[in-house]
């Protein structure tokens, strides 16, 4: 797993981190599509 790099700072910084990867380790256990994928045809 990569984290996204982040240069802002917000009161809720933390809390929407450990949103996003509950959400995300959900999805990956569920076998959902995953948010925020790497295309490395794409370069991205």
């Amino acid at each position: 797993m990569i984290t996204s790099h982040s240069a802002g700072v917000t009161n809720r910084k933390e809390e929407r981190r450990m949103e996003l990867f509950a959400q995300l380790l959900s999805h990956y256990v569920q076998d959902k599509p995953l948010k925020n994928v790497v295309d490395r045809t794409l370069g991205y």
